[in-house]
């Protein structure tokens, strides 16, 4: 049976910010719409969305524009890390990777307006180290501390900020902690950023999160 769902990030600039299960009338592969081919042509409710799957090669800037062109929403997904992982194909962990997961997913079409905030640089981090550092372009925070822990054998970057929010990112995609996350936030609150592809916990259910994490850490004590 061919799945015609997939759970996909929040639109651009969507005020509810929060990812949504797409259930599709049909699915056309390849199908030609001028001068591009997308790999998925899907229809719900009468309306047409493309569907990229990339691997090895993600859609250029030709392709792009076009797209901007028709005006016809379009999701990428990146499936590189099921390489990375060496998942086993077909499985339950693949598929749950392709339709369920969002991290892997961002929208070609349409794009975010131009006054989103700039992005977070990108600093290393080391497990039980704590960083903190000025961003003038946080306007409810002005520092956080960064830890990494092993989770269920994967790697976890968690920025506790001075705020008391506590934002949890899988380095690489774990579906048991993506549950875990997910069940987090139904019990006590929070949201998925798909701008830092994080899952965000505010206080006070964000210091049970933490706590939670550091009993669950597996990295070898020095």
């Amino acid at each position: 049976m061919v799945e015609k769902y997939l759970t996909l990030p929040a639109l651009p600039d969507d005020e509810h910010n929060e990812e949504k299960t797409w259930q599709f009338d049909h699915l056309v592969t390849e199908q030609a719409i001028g001068s591009i081919r997308p790999d998925l042509v899907a229809t719900i409710d009468d309306e047409i969305m493309f569907i990229e799957v990339a691997v090895t090669s993600f859609i250029d800037a030709d392709k792009s524009a076009f797209i901007k062109q028709l005006g016809i929403k379009t999701i990428e997904i990146d499936l590189r890390e099921i390489i990375k992982q060496d998942m086993e194909l077909p499985s339950t962990e693949a598929k749950d990777y392709i339709l369920d997961c969002v991290s892997n997913k961002q929208w070609v079409f349409p794009e975010a307006s131009t006054l989103t905030a700039p992005t977070l640089s990108v600093e290393p981090t080391y497990n039980c180290q704590t960083i903190t550092e000025e961003d003038d372009n946080e306007s409810f925070d002005k520092g956080y501390s960064t830890y990494r822990f092993t989770i269920k054998h994967s790697w976890v970057d968690v920025r506790v900020f001075n705020s008391g929010m506590v934002s949890v990112k899988c380095v690489t995609y774990n579906h048991d902690v993506i549950e875990i996350l997910k069940q987090w936030r139904n019990e006590g609150g929070g949201k998925y950023n798909q701008k830092y592809k994080s899952w965000n916990y505010f206080k006070p259910f964000s210091d049970t999160v933490f706590a939670r994490l550091q009993e669950m850490d597996m990295t070898p004590k020095q």
